[in-house]
């Protein structure tokens, strides 16, 4: 069969608290449209290595007190709005979902 595709995603939140939300949310994370790849989660400050993004750049720019506290970035998915869509119990009001590259 095809190889399988693994999708990045970068959990950050703005505090340790936020941190620690999402941090317990991210082993419950999925990509249903994606089933055939896997889904490898990370949620340390500067985990995107060579892939551009600075989530501690960002979480030090932010200024909103409730939208833009959660971010989920990855540099290549099908669909960010799926991505949202699908977990949408499972992480807090006002998550933003980045990515340079969809592909769906």
């Amino acid at each position: 069969g095809a190889p399988t595709a693994t999708t990045f995603l970068l959990l950050s939140g703005k505090s340790a608290q936020d941190q620690q939300l999402l941090a317990s949310a991210a082993g419950e994370l999925s990509l249903a449209e994606e089933g055939r790849g896997e889904l490898a989660v990370s949620l340390a400050l500067d985990a995107s290595g060579d892939a551009g993004y600075d989530a501690a750049a960002y979480m030090g720019a932010l200024q909103a007190r409730r939208f833009g506290r959660w971010m989920r970035w990855s540099p290549r998915m099908a669909s960010t709005h799926d991505l949202v869509i699908q977990n949408f119990t499972k992480l807090p009001v006002g998550v933003v979902c980045a990515t340079y590259m969809q592909f769906k």
